[in-house]
């Protein structure tokens, strides 16, 4: 249920005597126990039935939306699915209740709904536009390899579940490409979503390795798949219906990244009773409130409470025990950069940041430019585009610095070579990096040169 809701529901209630709001709750438990009767899933919560009693009663055919195309609207009323025509005011979404006029073919009002996943609207990033709604379980699907592993991704998609009510699933995907050592390496980095008690499954849709697994962890719930493009959602969804329902996509070998397969949504079921949602990609989820973020992330609350001031926003407050326990690796440091980064639209720019290698925390003053993105104590940086808007295309593992060298213009660089994709990237030296270190760096050539000294000075002599 929304804030409109809430708040019509509220209105309503306040109008009423102890008596009658009495008498609305038993007719609304009343409701509730008989819809959860005639179905598996979750039936909704009191006040859900209380709106449809008292606001919002359906008065002809209720259905589920099943399809949802460009023009069309597929509803499920019964055994029967009914097309309906979709106009400006009705823009439903797979997993809708409805109530529909069958002689006009039309929906009439969009039922409240329990949970929903929402993402930022393509023309307009301050508002939010559903995906899906009434989901028990949304399944983040993540591989290894290529596309590579994105914690910070994970922790985006986990933000906007928790947002809307459903609960998280983590499945990994393409285990098959690696060697085992590779593959716990890359494992370990989902450690701390583990600790947070979400499910992790390792899968893979090619061999069918894990399935069962994740057939279980599904069983009677409607699920929907998200992950970014080319971690196999198509694959691991035709895999699971035993059907290839979805055309699958590949991995563009120069981007290393996928192409979407899939363009309109759909709900399918399973001998099991569960129902799966197909939707196209998502990638980017509304961030509406400042404190919406914060609890999103709920290892923070507890935490929070030891935090001096009522308001901390855990950035550059004195006294936050939430950076407290970041430093002391009670909180991990990953999770931490990713609340930054939604929180503070001036560390996405890069403007200041907390070291991920070293846990110094950074600012622009020693390095001249708004764009500081790397650590001046030890050099390290972390993958990420400067430029707002593209950190998506990079890997996010760990730049470290390999050498320095001397730009076109005069400037002295750092050459950064990326440990999970390998890219090499420069940036140049700030007035307040570590000399002793840079020196350190300069002179690892020299300490083992690509040919013996002797021969330059052979070279010297005319010899």
């Amino acid at each position: 249920m929304n804030s409109t809701h809430k708040k019509a529901l509220n209105d309503r209630l306040g109008q009423m005597t102890v008596k009658q709001r009495k008498e609305a709750q038993r007719q609304a438990s009343e409701m509730r126990q008989a819809a959860q009767k005639n179905s598996k899933k979750p039936a909704g919560t009191i006040d859900d039935f209380l709106y449809r009693l008292l606001c919002n009663e359906p008065k002809g055919v209720v259905g589920l939306v099943v399809r949802v195309e460009s023009t069309l609207c597929h509803v499920q009323i019964e055994m029967e699915v009914k097309p309906m025509l979709l106009s400006r005011e009705s823009r439903p979404v797979v997993g809708d209740e409805v109530e529909v006029d069958l002689e006009k073919n039309r929906i009439v009002q969009i039922l409240p709904r329990r949970t929903e996943l929402s993402r930022q609207d393509d023309r307009n990033p301050s508002l939010s536009r559903p995906v899906v709604a009434n989901i028990d379980v949304v399944a983040v699907v993540v591989s290894v390899g290529t596309p590579p592993l994105h914690p910070r991704l994970i922790d985006r998609y986990l933000f906007a579940i928790h947002k809307g009510g459903a609960k998280p699933i983590i499945v990994v995907n393409k285990l098959d490409l690696l060697a085992e050592m590779d593959a716990v390496k890359q494992l370990d980095r989902l450690e701390p979503y583990r600790a947070l008690g979400i499910p992790c499954v390792n899968v893979s849709a090619v061999h069918g390795k894990g399935l069962e697994a994740l057939r279980a962890q599904l069983a009677g719930k409607r699920v929907v798949f998200v992950g970014h493009s080319g971690v196999g959602k198509s694959s691991l969804l035709n895999a699971l219906l035993d059907n290839a329902i979805a055309e699958t996509g590949s991995v563009s070998d120069k981007s290393g990244k996928g192409t979407h397969t899939t363009t309109s949504s759909s709900l399918f079921r399973l001998d099991d009773g569960t129902e799966i949602v197909d939707t196209p990609g998502v990638r980017s989820f509304a961030i509406d409130f400042e404190q919406e973020v914060i609890e999103g992330f709920p290892e923070f609350q507890s935490i929070a409470t030891g935090c001096r001031y009522r308001d901390c926003r855990h950035i550059d407050e004195n006294g936050c025990a939430v950076r407290e326990a970041v430093q002391q690796g009670t909180v991990p440091r990953t999770r931490y950069e990713t609340y930054r980064r939604m929180l503070d639209g001036e560390v996405a720019t890069g403007m200041g940041f907390v070291c991920v290698k070293c846990g110094v925390t950074s600012t622009t003053s020693g390095a001249g430019t708004q764009h500081r993105n790397h650590c001046p104590r030890c050099l390290h940086s972390v993958h990420l585009d400067v430029k707002p808007g593209d950190r998506a295309s990079s890997c996010g593992g760990m730049m470290e610095p390999v050498s320095v060298w001397v730009r076109r213009d005069g400037e002295w660089a750092i050459i950064h070579r990326c440990s999970e994709c390998g890219m090499f990237s420069s940036n140049r030296i700030a007035a307040d990096d570590n000399g002793m270190l840079l020196l350190s760096i300069a002179a690892k050539p020299m300490s083992k040169p690509p040919f013996p000294l002797e021969f330059t000075e052979a070279i010297e002599a005319g010899v």
